[in-house]
C-alpha cells in the first residue's frame, strides 16, 4: 500500500502525462481522425458543397459521392468499434480484482481506465460530430449532383431539340435544292433544245456544203477501187441480164452502147464506175421525182419527205424550215435501215458478181470482198443521204437527160477520159456519175439561186 501524497504522486503523475500527452490510443485516434478530415478534404474541400464548376459530368460526381460513402462507413464503423471497446472496458472494470492503491479512495488503474474512458468519449463525440458534417456535406452533394443531373438532361433535351430543328432544316433545304436543280434541268434540256434548232437552221447547214462534197469524194473513191481491182471482167452480154424474180441490178440494164465501152481497153472501169453511181442513185439517192425509189435512211417516213420537187418556189422557205426539224425527228427515231442496206446489196451483188474475174469468181474471199465494198458504197450513201435530208437547201442528184448528141459544158461536166482537146464542140460519148445541184442556200433563202456543187463526170471524144 502507498500511503504517502509522495508516492501518489510518483504513480499517477506518469499515468496522467502518459494518458493525455503520449496515449498510442489518443495518438492513433488523432492520426486517424486527422487523416479522415484529409481524405474528405481531398473529396470535397474545406468548403461546403463541391469544389469542381458546375459543368462537371455526372459520372465524376457518383463516383466522388460513393467515395464519401465508403469513408461514412468506415467512420461509422470505428465509431462502432470504439464503443464497443469502451462497453467492453467498463465491464471489465466492473468485475477487476486486485490490489488498488488508495490514497484516496481509487487506485491508479481504475483512475487511468476512467482517464482512458474519458479520452475514448471524447474522440467519440468528435467523430459523431464528423459524421454529422460529412452526412450535411454527402447531402448538399447529393443535392448539387440531382441539379447537375437536372441541368444536363435539360441541356442534352436541348441538344436534341436543335439537332432535330437542324435536321428539319437540312431537310427543307435538301428539298428546295433538289426543285431547283430539276428546274435548272428543264431549263437546261429547253435551251439545249434551242440550240439545237438553232445549229440545225444556222450552224450545221452553214458547213454541210463542205461535208457534202467529202462525202461524195468518198463515194467516189470507193467506186473508183472497186470498179478497178475486183470488177475487171466482161461477161457476155446474155450474162448481165436478170437471172432471177424481184428488182433486178443496176448493170442488168446496160445498153449495147455502153457494153461496147465495156469491151474497150481503155474504159471499162470508167463504165463500171457508172453503173454503180446508177445502184447508188436508183436505191438510196434518188432522183427529182416522188415515186424516185429511196431506201436505206428513214423507211417509209424518210421518203414521204421526197416532194420538195413539187414545192412552189415562194412556198419553199417555209417548206424546208419544217423539212429541217422534221429530218431531225425522222433520224433520231429511225435514222439508217440496215435492213434496206442489207437488201441492196444482196441484189446489187448478183447482177455486179458477173463482173469478177473468171479465177477469182469461185473464191470466197473476192465474194466477201465485193459485198463487204459494196455494202461501204451503199452506207455512205445513206449518210449522205441523211445530210441532204436536214439541211435547209434544196439538193438534187441528176444525170443529163438531153436527147441525141450532147456537147460539153464545162460549166457543170468534168471529164474524165478525152481523145483529143476539150472546147465546147466536144462530144459527151459517156455519163460516168451524176452532178449535185444546190438550189437556195443554208438559211433558208434565195431558192431562185442555182449552184453546181458536184460536176457531172463524162467521157468526151
Amino acid at each position: 500500500m502507498i500511503s504517502s501524497e509522495k508516492q501518489y504522486q510518483h504513480f499517477i503523475t506518469p499515468l496522467k502525462t502518459k494518458l493525455t500527452s503520449t496515449s498510442p490510443t489518443d495518438r492513433h485516434g488523432a492520426s486517424t481522425t486527422q487523416t479522415s478530415e484529409q481524405k474528405m478534404a481531398g473529396y470535397l474541400g474545406t468548403h461546403q458543397g463541391p469544389s469542381k464548376p458546375a459543368e462537371e459530368s455526372t459520372d465524376s460526381l457518383r463516383q466522388k459521392i460513393h467515395l464519401r460513402d465508403q469513408h461514412i462507413l468506415q467512420l461509422r464503423n470505428e465509431v462502432s468499434r470504439l464503443t464497443t471497446y469502451i462497453q467492453n472496458h467498463q465491464h471489465h472494470e466492473h468485475h477487476q480484482g486486485g490490489v488498488f492503491y488508495r490514497p484516496s479512495g481509487l487506485s491508479v488503474d481504475r483512475m487511468g481506465a476512467r482517464l482512458q474512458r474519458l479520452g475514448l468519449e471524447e474522440k467519440l463525440i468528435l467523430s459523431s460530430q464528423k459524421i454529422r458534417e460529412l452526412q450535411q456535406q454527402l447531402t448538399q452533394a447529393s443535392c448539387h449532383a440531382h441539379a447537375l443531373e437536372k441541368n444536363f438532361s435539360q441541356i442534352q433535351c436541348q441538344k436534341d431539340k436543335a439537332h432535330e430543328g437542324e435536321i428539319r432544316k437540312h431537310e427543307k433545304l435538301n428539298t428546295l435544292l433538289k426543285d431547283e436543280i430539276k428546274s435548272m434541268k428543264k431549263e437546261l434540256v429547253s435551251k439545249e433544245v434551242a440550240e439545237a434548232r438553232a445549229r440545225d437552221i444556222v450552224n450545221s447547214n452553214k458547213t454541210s456544203d463542205d461535208l457534202i462534197r467529202g462525202k461524195w469524194n468518198t463515194m467516189t473513191y470507193n467506186i473508183r477501187a472497186l470498179a478497178s481491182t475486183l470488177l475487171t471482167h466482161c461477161p457476155p452480154m446474155n450474162q448481165l441480164q436478170p437471172q432471177q424474180d424481184g428488182r433486178p441490178s443496176a448493170i442488168s440494164d446496160m445498153t449495147p452502147e455502153d457494153y461496147e465501152f465495156l469491151q474497150d481497153e481503155d474504159v471499162p472501169s470508167l463504165i463500171v464506175q457508172k453503173y454503180l453511181w446508177r445502184s447508188v442513185v436508183d436505191s438510196v439517192l434518188g432522183g427529182p421525182q416522188k415515186h424516185d425509189m429511196r431506201r436505206g435512211w428513214g423507211k417509209d417516213v424518210g421518203r414521204s419527205f421526197y416532194v420538195y420537187a413539187e414545192i412552189p418556189t415562194e412556198d419553199m422557205e417555209e417548206f424546208f424550215r419544217w423539212k429541217v426539224h422534221g429530218s431531225n425527228m425522222v433520224e433520231k427515231i429511225i435514222g439508217s435501215d440496215e435492213e434496206d442496206i442489207t437488201d441492196i446489196v444482196k441484189t446489187e451483188y448478183q447482177g455486179f458478181s458477173a463482173l469478177l474475174p473468171e479465177e477469182k469468181r469461185g473464191s470466197k474471199s473476192a465474194q466477201q470482198s465485193l459485198i463487204k465494198q459494196l455494202h461501204k458504197v451503199y452506207a455512205e450513201a445513206v449518210d449522205l443521204q441523211s445530210i441532204l435530208m436536214k439541211s435547209r437547201a434544196c439538193f438534187l442528184v441528176l444525170w443529163e437527160k438531153t436527147e441525141g448528141a450532147m456537147v460539153y459544158e464545162p460549166e457543170y461536166m468534168e471529164a474524165e477520159a478525152y481523145e483529143t482537146d476539150l472546147d465546147t464542140n466536144s462530144i459527151v460519148l459517156c455519163q460516168v456519175s451524176p452532178a449535185l445541184f444546190k438550189q437556195g442556200n443554208a438559211d433558208g433563202t434565195d431558192y431562185d439561186n442555182h449552184e453546181v456543187l458536184i460536176k457531172l463526170n463524162v467521157v468526151c471524144n
